[in-house]
């Protein structure tokens, strides 16, 4: 699943209007142990999140992974969103590199004759070697 700029525009503003990491799970005890995410600050710490430890029907629900999910992904989100933004960055240059190197191969095959010294020699010698790797060896390449 791709993630959209907007939803990375969104996710970061989610993220800065939040209670500032690192969050970490927590079990608090006013009146009894109660399961929490916390952000600690040095010796001072504040509470992010309570937790239920039943559903409401006296069933006892153990919350340990979910807090540790929410804790994992919330200290993450920085990171995870740093990285989704450099993939598409990286995406739009391949494509940029992808097309730039179509154009080359068409005025190559229209038959503009490459020679050591110049500059789309090193395109004609790339050309070569796609088509051995790919079987197809060119016949118009000169090195």
């Amino acid at each position: 699943m791709d993630i959209t700029q907007t939803e990375i525009d969104d996710m970061r503003r989610l993220h800065e209007a939040a209670t500032p990491g690192p969050w970490e799970a927590a079990t608090l005890s006013p009146k009894g142990l109660i399961p929490a995410i916390i952000q600690r600050d040095q010796d001072d710490w504040l509470p992010v999140a309570y937790f239920a430890d039943e559903h409401g029907d006296g069933e006892a629900v153990d919350m340990e992974e979910n807090r540790a999910l929410i804790v994992a992904a919330r200290n993450a989100i920085p990171a995870l969103l740093d990285a989704a933004e450099d993939r598409d960055a990286l995406k739009a240059k391949l494509a940029a590199l992808e097309s730039s190197l179509a154009e080359m191969a068409v005025k190559l095959d229209e038959g503009i004759e490459c020679y050591p010294s110049s500059p789309c020699n090193i395109f004609a010698t790339l050309l070569e070697l796609q088509g051995l790797w790919r079987g197809k060896p060119s016949a118009k390449v000169q090195p």
